[in-house]
């Protein structure tokens, strides 16, 4: 009672898993019921487990096999600190290969060689076994989910852990591992990594980028202006000085390029004074713009290779 008493707000903290059903430990009662383990492990998460289609070898969820994973996990644990909990890595290596497979265990095994931070709380390997069982049981998978199911010990500060998770995401993230999409975490499948790849061989030059963004421009500009009942004045516009489009014969609103100006202001500066009828637009900073046209750029193009290259695979 005096290491739940101790530990209460961070057992409280990691066992209140969002968007899921899942019961939180509140109590002293529904604590040592259980631990090492935590409520939800024995009344929802195994069972769910033994029952997703990938542990349908596992058929029904009977009280046996849950018996058998717990038992398991147990021996494993028996000589760790009285502080120690179960988390999803203990319950990813009861299941095992039967469970996961060969290929998904040799994979996994493989992710933190090399890794230089051995002693870290948080490992690759650690992430990516959270996320597979987070995935057969369709648990929400994002940052601050994944850091609670890792938490080992009632010792350990759940916002330390959510920056080594974040770091390791960061990693996995880069090493093609994982996917965030609105701040949710997957695992990269084979096709994807493959895609992927595809991606990011893809070369997008300035011309091209250029060209987006003039697109963007032309399609969302107004054509025309007009002053409370006054006449409507047309509008034409350019960008990085080249093609005009709009209406001459009125004002010319000149849009600038969003990087390298900063020595240009001077110029531009002197050329607007005899020019009355001229705006100079110089954006303070588009670099987000120009990354998402880069990324849909690669994007369609690797779409257009990838498929291509799968029709002739299977024609061949």
């Amino acid at each position: 009672e005096s290491l739940f008493n101790s530990k209460k707000g961070n057992i409280q903290t990691i066992t209140d898993i969002k968007k899921v059903t899942y019961p939180k430990t509140e109590n002293f009662d529904s604590f040592k019921d259980y631990y090492p383990f935590f409520t939800y492990h024995i009344q929802r998460l195994i069972p769910d487990l033994i029952q997703s289609p990938t542990g349908s070898d596992y058929a029904q969820a009977n009280e046996r096999k849950l018996i058998s994973i717990v038992d398991t996990i147990l021996k494993r644990l028996k000589d760790e600190e009285y502080t120690r909990c179960v988390n999803l890595v203990d319950v990813f290596d009861s299941l095992g290969v039967k469970y996961f497979g060969s290929g998904v265990i040799e994979h996994i095994s493989n992710l933190d060689k090399g890794f230089e931070n051995l002693n870290d709380p948080i490992k690759s390997s650690d992430v990516i076994k959270a996320l597979e069982i987070m995935r057969n049981v369709k648990m929400s998978s994002n940052e601050d989910v994944i850091a609670k199911v890792l938490v080992s010990d009632l010792n350990q500060n759940i916002y330390d852990i959510k920056e080594y998770v974040h770091k390791r995401i960061e990693f996995l993230k880069e090493d093609q591992q994982v996917t965030v999409y609105d701040g949710q975490i997957e695992i990269v499948s084979d096709v994807e990594r493959e895609f992927i790849s595809y991606k990011n061989k893809q070369g997008i030059s300035l011309p091209e980028i250029k060209k987006q963004i003039e697109e963007i421009l032309q399609n969302s500009l107004s054509l025309s202006f007009k002053y409370k009942a006054g006449p409507s004045i047309p509008i034409e516009w350019s960008y990085n000085d080249d093609k005009r489009w709009g209406k001459p014969g009125g004002l010319l609103v000149k849009v600038f390029p969003f990087t390298g100006m900063a020595d240009q202001i001077a110029n531009l500066e002197s050329e607007s004074a005899n020019h009355k009828e001229t705006i100079y637009v110089i954006p303070t900073s588009i670099d987000d713009i120009e990354e998402k046209i880069v990324e849909i750029e690669k994007t369609e193009k690797a779409i257009n290779t990838f498929q291509s290259d799968k029709s002739s695979e299977k024609f061949n």
